[in-house]
């Protein structure tokens, strides 16, 4: 399985044409490219860009330097591009989705066409991400609890646990493998 991280630089490469070996974890370009790789999923505009990319990494970026990111990102990845551009027209169009667990979405009436189809696009991900931890996390309990290990809280994507030190290695081998 490819660990998330990879696709940062791949992105970064591609969207700045630059070798993927080149991109440095320090790159202003990879900073961007986090933004980007994460930010358009879920409906970000270029000022969307703009704004995070101030914020979270001190870069300011014109409007026109982030409308050309975004219109590299999507020639980079194009199926990507046009799954979500589907889903959130469909978002706008019939107000409801599913997931591919099922998880059913109505989007509210009172939602301008902007803010439905950024709710629309949201689902596909983090609904479905949501739904695989609530699936593993009882097998990893299962596994963890006999151990004296303790389930704190799960954050987004991310599962918690409380252990001795000398346990956690394991602990994480454990979560990862199960989940």
């Amino acid at each position: 399985m490819m660990q998330m991280w990879i696709f940062i630089p791949i992105t970064a490469s591609k969207v700045f044409n630059k070798p993927f070996d080149s991109i440095q974890k320090a790159d202003k370009e990879r900073s961007i490219a986090k933004t980007i790789n994460f930010g358009l999923n879920y409906g970000m505009s270029a000022k969307g860009l703009m704004k995070k990319s101030k914020t979270d990494a001190g870069i300011e970026l014109t409007e026109d330097q982030a409308k050309e990111y975004i219109r590299t990102f999507q020639g980079a990845y194009p199926a990507i591009s046009r799954y979500m551009e589907r889903i959130s027209q469909e978002g706008v169009q019939k107000r409801e989705l599913r997931n591919a667990t099922g998880r059913l979405l109505i989007i509210d009436e009172d939602k301008d066409e902007g803010a439905a189809g950024r709710e629309a696009m949201n689902l596909p991900i983090q609904s479905l991400c949501a739904d695989m931890v609530k699936e593993a996390l009882p097998k990893i309990q299962a596994k963890l609890e006999p151990m004296g290990v303790k389930f704190i809280n799960t954050i987004h994507d991310e599962l918690v646990f409380e252990c001795k030190e000398e346990q956690a290695e394991e602990v994480c081998s454990i979560a990862k493998r199960l989940s």
